[in-house]
């Protein structure tokens, strides 16, 4: 994983610290780097569903304790899209792609109940040029050695299917069979060589209808008829059951939401007068890489490890009142941690994520331990957490897992067919 340390400053001058900006420099140096590729042919809208994705979640909303941040320029740009896409009046973004590779980095940062601020993790974000994928570039085998490299040490593989492409498949049009039998086979190969969690990203989710579905059929329903095709193709299966321990996801998502556009016979797409965006689960990719990446590792540690992480749970939260819970599970978490089980358990994230050091490194396992606690009460809610000065970084952050998995959750309650393999 690209989990990466801040520098700290030289000892002599740590020392000369105040105790607090020590501690915030030590927060500062735990917060884990998550990286996400997503790969996509021209077309698919991946630079639509990247500003939508931004536009949903780069402030605080009901229910939601966290909001991404950005450098100003890749904020005023992400917004320059978003607002164009809105804007019935203009056409829809033209691709400005000068360079194979585009990185974005957001940093996630929450409030705690006393209304701090905490910088708890960031996500990079690679956006591929489509055309990496349909054409060897100048820059030759160097490339694709890089964007290799990426997707192995990658936390997230996005993969972006063309909805539109998708209808044409649901409807028996050869151009529907051709995209998924010949035009994907190299972002589907690619992806079957990644370790992380793979999100399928079906995209223009709300021109995914009248294919010959029944009058009241609903999302659940669309997307069995959207596996059954994709199933029928043998690179799609190699990927789902390439590996028994790797998520497969699945996520339907429009930028716009239904009735914002509409396709025509021609096969264009155009922005109906008047409309209002609706984005329809655009900030679950995000939200999914944490939880997804931990369910992938759960299903990978053995079972002597996951034991002894359930039953230091157990003797942290037995017995004890909701007061002083929060601390006994810290204390409990780190005799874990500094054990053979919790060694063992580390090994699997260095596994799956090179890169990883220093303190950061323990702070992703601990992470993985609070989140894995969900049987045990999730160790107390954010309140108790607090009460109990368990610190409130670690209470923001407790509460950013349970909404990240809560995100999810949503979409595996509407969609219980979302994750592919598990059928």
């Amino acid at each position: 994983m690209a989990v990466k340390s801040r520098r700290r400053g030289k000892a002599d001058r740590h020392a000369e610290q105040a105790p607090d900006e020590a501690g915030s420099e030590q927060l500062a140096a735990s917060v884990p780097t998550f990286k996400v590729v997503a790969l996509g042919l021209p077309g698919s809208g991946k630079t639509v569903l990247l500003a939508s994705m931004f536009h949903e979640l780069d402030h605080l909303a009901p229910g939601r304790s966290f909001y991404l941040d950005a450098t100003p320029e890749q904020r005023v740009a992400l917004n320059g899209v978003y607002r164009t896409v809105s804007d019935t009046r203009r056409e829809w973004p033209r691709s400005t792609r000068i360079a194979e590779l585009t990185d974005y980095v957001f940093n996630c940062v929450a409030l705690d109940d006393g209304g701090a601020r905490h910088h708890l993790l960031d996500v990079v974000y690679l956006d591929y040029a489509g055309e990496l994928l349909e054409h060897a570039p100048e820059t030759g085998r160097s490339s694709f050695q890089e964007l290799q490299g990426h997707i192995r040490s990658a936390q997230a593989l996005l993969g972006l299917l063309d909805g539109q492409r998708i209808l044409q498949l649901l409807r028996g049009e050869p151009a529907g069979h051709d995209y998924l039998q010949f035009e994907l086979r190299s972002l589907l190969g690619l992806l079957q060589s990644a370790r992380a969690p793979v999100q399928l990203v079906i995209t223009k989710w709300d021109l995914v209808r009248g294919f010959g579905e029944p009058p009241d059929a609903d999302d659940e329903l669309r997307l069995d008829r959207v596996i059954g095709a994709l199933m029928a193709f043998d690179h799609v299966r190699g990927l789902v059951y390439s590996s028994p321990n790797q998520l497969v996801r699945l996520i339907p998502v429009s930028a716009v939401g239904r009735g914002f556009a509409e396709l025509r016979e021609d096969g264009s797409v155009v922005k109906r007068s008047g409309g209002t965006v609706r984005p329809m689960n655009v900030d679950v990719p995000l939200c999914a890489v944490v939880p997804d990446l931990f369910r992938q590792v759960e299903r990978t540690i053995d079972d002597e490890t996951r034991r002894k992480l359930e039953e230091s749970l157990r003797r942290s939260l037995k017995g004890r009142s909701m007061r002083v819970r929060a601390v006994d599970v810290l204390s409990g978490l780190g005799t874990f941690l500094n054990g053979s089980a919790g060694r063992a358990l580390g090994a699997v994230f260095a596994g799956m994520m090179p890169g990883v050091v220093g303190v950061a490194a323990t702070e992703v396992t601990r992470m993985f331990a609070e989140w894995a606690a969900t049987p045990y009460e999730r160790v107390a809610d954010a309140r108790e957490l607090h009460e109990a000065e368990f610190g409130r970084y670690r209470a923001a952050r407790e509460r950013v897992l349970v909404q990240f998995d809560t995100a999810v959750r949503r979409l595996e309650a509407i969609m219980p067919n979302s994750e592919l393999g598990r059928r």
